[in-house]
């Protein structure tokens, strides 16, 4: 039987803003930058990256959901792996995943 841990220095458990369980792996990264978190998952053809406020509560300034996707066309795997999120001065960020296989 798997537990769930209190993780130390990680009080909030955060609510993804992405349509789950069908639009992600669920192996999602967070990286934290100020007062907000980004969250950066992927599923098949398609990555998805969120933020947070340092509540947890979905950051409507990103985008009216708290999250963005984007369709990558030359890239196909169900359980994508998030190589790495780098948030930009002008608010946008450069995220990549990375195929398994």
């Amino acid at each position: 039987m798997n537990q769930n841990k209190q993780v130390p220095n990680f009080p909030v458990e955060y609510r993804v803003p992405f349509p789950i369980p069908e639009a992600t792996n669920k192996n999602t990264l967070i990286v934290p930058v100020g007062e907000k978190r980004y969250l950066l998952d992927g599923a098949e053809k398609r990555i998805m990256v969120g933020r947070v406020t340092n509540d947890g509560t979905a950051d409507k300034t990103f985008n009216l959901k708290g999250f963005n996707s984007h369709v990558v066309s030359d890239f196909e795997d169900p359980r994508p792996t998030s190589a790495g999120l780098v948030p930009q001065p002008d608010g946008g960020v450069i995220a990549g995943l990375y195929n398994a296989s």
